[in-house]
């Protein structure tokens, strides 16, 4: 059990002059002793923080000796009994498997930054390289890709199976279809392999009035755009029309979160423009488009190449609908907040989940294969495809319905007259504590600008200090507050920053 911080304020910061005095590592002046007890956290920031590192066991000995250094001399009680207890806890086999993990993942930051080096200075990288550049730099760990050439490549055997079984599957929903749906699907795809026909399937006029979609022989004359039109987007619109809460937008358009965030980026061009995707999910809310999922296309037997670039623009589009909701959530369930993505060649798909596992890590998984049947013989297989596509847009839409239900809470809070608060409220920015968990998502520039790239603005392979300005705390670490709390829990800090106490936020700006 992890020890408790029994007596010790939030905001205690070990000061620089102590740990020089108990002759401790000065890492430990960066995080408040409440966060201690948090090993992997610690680990993590203790990789970026202390460059050159020898090994995990020379720094579970560092932990080690803090710890018994403080409890056997801070004059401070509570935190002497505290760091007893967290010496106890830091067990040897804990702390130097999670150093592992760690120094893998900050390896993988540096292969990001080196690979983008390259891909600036104008040297032809693989399209599994761009893949992983791309996604590390939008500190998104890919499960999807289980090739020797995609992230798997940074690690070892162990540690892949290790990262598999630590993210395992996505939150499934329960299917709307009862079993006697089920069970009439399956007759009547008997009927039509008995007939030969599909006249006793009536709701499947695809085969019908479009034969070639399924002629292999006639399958290079084919496009995406055939495949997205004929077989795909029929099909997912009939599933959207059981709840009618969400939309299929067809035909390459922007998730409008990824133009903002872009041009974030890439403050300096004024004609920027988010990646375009061939199928979108969207919410219609208050005249605008709220993206919950995504779909990219290809034509049967695609390039790996063609292949490569989807994956990576989906991922990114997953990672930004996650984003987005978060960031409209008054209150947030992790677990329901999944980017889920589609990624088609020919009559087949792959549908895969990213979801924001811990602070600055999201983590793309695969959930379900989807097959559109060939031939007749194929149609009873086809409700397992079906389901697949149903569950996945039941997901969509309970998450548009959060943010239906967020949108009317905020609303509300920002009404003289409201019926929870009867008061004005000005609109929050900081709506969530996971907001601080978002990191933002690395966009390419425009075609042959490879020199204009830039870094995600928060993207550090360096940790920062947890709170700076350490000298002008208070003895227990706590900033001064100048000023009054306003009504929505802001305070204005010595340090000119800010600080929520309702929610306990930092920021470097008052929210408004």
């Amino acid at each position: 059990m992890k020890p408790e911080p029994h007596g010790i304020d939030d905001k205690f910061i070990l000061r620089p002059q102590l740990a020089k005095q108990l002759k401790i590592n000065a890492f430990f002046t960066t995080m408040p002793a409440t966060t201690w007890r948090m090993m992997h956290d610690m680990v993590a920031n203790h990789v970026k923080y202390e460059e050159g590192l020898s090994g995990a066991e020379e720094s579970y000995k560092m932990f080690k000796t803090a710890f018994q250094a403080i409890g056997e001399k801070s004059t401070y009680k509570a935190l002497a009994t505290y760091c007893k207890s967290l010496s106890a806890y830091y067990v040897s086999i804990k702390i130097i498997a999670a150093y592992e993990h760690e120094v893998k993942e900050y390896d993988a930051q540096q292969e990001a930054l080196r690979l983008h080096d390259l891909y600036k200075n104008g040297v032809s990288l693989g399209a599994e390289e761009i893949n992983r550049m791309s996604s590390c730099l939008s500190c998104l760990l890919d499960l999807v890709d289980n090739s020797d050439d995609g992230q798997r490549s940074l690690f070892s055997n162990e540690q892949w199976e290790f990262l598999k079984a630590k993210f395992t599957g996505c939150r499934k929903v329960n299917s709307l279809l009862k079993p006697v749906i089920i069970d009439t699907w399956k007759l009547a795809a008997k009927y039509a392999e008995i007939d030969g026909s599909f006249i006793r399937s009536k709701d499947i006029d695809i085969y019908e009035d479009n034969p070639k979609i399924c002629d292999k022989s006639f399958s290079s004359k084919l496009t995406e755009g055939d495949f997205a039109s004929v077989v795909w987007s029929p099909v997912i619109r009939k599933i959207l029309a059981i709840r009618k809460i969400i939309r299929l937008k067809f035909g390459e358009s922007v998730n409008s979160d990824s133009t903002k965030s872009k041009q974030l980026q890439y403050e300096d061009d004024s004609n920027v423009i988010g990646p375009k995707v061939d199928m979108r999910f969207v919410l219609d809310l208050n005249g605008a488009e709220v993206d919950v999922g995504a779909v990219e296309c290809a034509r049967a037997l695609p390039s790996e190449d063609k292949l490569h670039h989807d994956e990576t623009k989906l991922l990114k589009e997953g990672k930004d609908v996650v984003d987005g909701v978060i960031n409209r959530l008054h209150e947030v369930d992790l677990e329901r907040v999944q980017g889920r993505i589609m990624q088609t060649a020919g009559l087949y798909g792959e549908i895969s989940c990213v979801t924001l596992s811990a602070p600055g890590l999201y983590v793309a998984r695969h959930v379900h294969k989807v097959k559109m049947p060939s031939d007749l013989h194929l149609l009873s297989p086809l409700i397992d495809t079906l389901l697949n596509l149903i569950e996945t847009i039941q997901v969509m839409e309970d998450m548009a319905l959060l943010i239906k239900q967020s949108e009317e809470f905020f609303a509300d809070r920002r009404s003289s007259f409201g019926l929870k608060f009867g008061r004005a409220m000005g609109l929050i920015r900081m709506k969530n504590s996971y907001q601080s968990w978002l990191r933002d998502t690395y966009y390419f520039p425009a075609k042959g600008t490879r020199r204009n790239s830039m870094l995600p603005n928060d993207f550090s392979a360096i940790v920062e200090p947890y709170i700076d300005d350490v000298d002008s705390t208070h003895d227990d670490g706590r900033i001064p507050i100048v000023g009054d709390v306003d009504e929505d829990g802001w305070a204005l800090l010595e340090n000119g920053r800010y600080y929520n106490s309702l929610i306990d936020v930092y920021s470097d700006e008052k929210p408004t």
